[in-house]
């Protein structure tokens, strides 16, 4: 199966960078929405991704501020390849075909950036709304967040972007996870 990276960028120049695998991915304001954008702009069910190994299907909702690719403002579904650029209202996407296997729910976030809500889309692994960072290390970043499945706080370790590129510290960072997990 292939994966994908969906990458957001806010108005705020924040990022959420999510994991996803082949499938359909809704995309809007709403926090129940599987891929959460936290905009005024953004319409709770704003657009849907058809997400498949050569290219992606990608449709407006009937959204108020509207989806477009290449610059152009969705009428009906269009097929994009990858990495596949375009915006939901004003917020800048892109998806991309990552290498990348295994832990699919990962949330990656660039140094020095943190983003203010993020979902582990497409896994069934529940709904995250990011409170803040506690700490950050060379390597991750621990976010203090909401599980909204669970209603309840939970601490979170996300691998910084920079840190995935290394297998080696992508070994490390799977390693420790192991290890806090049987505490």
């Amino acid at each position: 199966m292939t994966h994908f990276r969906l990458t957001a960028t806010l108005e705020s120049g924040q990022q959420i960078s999510v994991l996803l695998e082949e499938g359909i991915a809704l995309l809007g304001r709403d926090p129940t929405c599987p891929i959460c954008l936290p905009s005024d702009s953004v319409s709770r069910n704003h657009a849907r991704l058809t997400l498949a190994a050569e290219s992606l299907i990608l449709e407006d909702l009937d959204s108020t501020a509207g989806t477009f690719a290449k610059e152009q403002a969705l009428t009906q579904p269009v097929e994009l390849t990858y990495p596949a650029t375009f915006q939901v209202g004003p917020i800048a996407v892109t998806v991309a075909v990552t290498a990348q296997r295994g832990m699919d729910t990962t949330m990656v976030f660039d140094e020095g950036t943190s983003a203010t809500t993020a979902t582990p889309a497409a896994t069934g692994a529940g709904n995250y709304v990011i409170r803040r960072e506690i700490a950050r290390g060379g390597m991750g970043a621990i976010l203090s967040a909401t599980d909204q499945t669970l209603d309840r706080e939970v601490a979170m370790k996300v691998m910084l972007e920079a840190g995935e590129q290394d297998p080696i510290a992508r070994q490390r960072f799977l390693r420790e996870a192991l290890v806090l997990a049987r505490l």
